[in-house]
């Protein structure tokens, strides 16, 4: 199959791949300034946003994109760092919830700041509009549910 690309632009799948490989490789820098791998940081932010009760565990991997076992001993990791508490779901003893200590709360805020800051300038390139659109998009193509 011969895809026809235009003159002077790069297939979409080789543009994603090089984006992600750059905002990954800046956004490393600052999680490893608080000692946090990137797997790290998706829990810990849709812990973030989770209602205050905590989430399940499986449902926090399954929003972070991880495996059941790496949000597991992630959340041991955090859990003996003080940033995260986990407690059985008091009506499901089965379902172990998660949720962000204060001092994780205040981790995320720290860290976010710092990316917000370090991705200032590739965001200023969109106008608002069109960073409304490029996030919809993305939202979409990474939507299993969404596939059609």
């Amino acid at each position: 199959m011969n895809i026809e690309v235009p003159a002077g632009q790069q297939p979409l799948g080789r543009l994603i791949a090089a984006l992600s490989r750059q905002l990954t490789a800046r956004m490393a820098m600052v999680l490893e300034q608080h000692a946090l791998t990137e797997a790290g940081w998706w829990l810990l932010t849709e812990l973030a946003v989770a209602p205050d009760g905590g989430l399940p565990l499986n449902e926090v991997a399954r929003r972070a994109r991880l495996g059941a076992s790496t949000a597991t001993l992630l959340s041991d990791q955090f859990a003996e760092r003080g940033l995260l508490v986990r407690e059985r779901s008091p009506q499901n003893r089965r379902l172990v919830l998660a949720q962000l200590t204060e001092a994780g709360r205040r981790r995320v805020t720290e860290v976010r700041g710092q990316l917000n800051e370090l991705f200032g300038g590739t965001y200023a390139r969109l106008t608002a509009d069109e960073q409304q659109t490029l996030s919809r998009l993305l939202t979409r193509m990474l939507d299993p549910d969404d596939a059609g």
